[in-house]
């Protein structure tokens, strides 16, 4: 399905606020997935979205009260991934800076 039937297919509310909602549960697996370009062009798409739907006001509308705590979840889940994937990599590099000293110590003595 191309961009243009994209739009096509989503004239209502429901349907962008659906389409919102399947574009953070795809970004969430990227995310667990370690694809962070894969989720960064994701972002690109949802940014689209949500600016056609501020536009259209959707998000003042009863049908998003419904979802916000959805979407709310999704969010923490992305943001809960971002900052273990985070974490993860800070002791990476911090297993890096030993085994770099190490060798510096072996080199010296060497």
């Amino acid at each position: 399905m191309n961009s243009d039937n994209i739009e096509t297919a989503l004239n209502k509310p429901k349907e962008l606020l659906a389409e919102l909602q399947r574009l953070l549960e795809a970004q969430v697996t990227l995310a667990r997935q370690g694809k962070i370009d894969d989720v960064e062009t994701l972002s690109t798409r949802i940014k689209g979205l949500v600016g056609q739907m501020s536009q259209r006001r959707i998000f003042e509308l009863d049908e998003f009260k419904e979802h916000r705590g959805e979407l709310a979840k999704l969010y923490k889940q992305l943001i809960l991934t971002f900052a273990a994937q985070k974490d993860n990599i800070s002791r990476q590099l911090q297993r890096v800076g030993a085994g770099k000293k190490m060798l510096g110590a072996y080199r010296a003595n060497v």
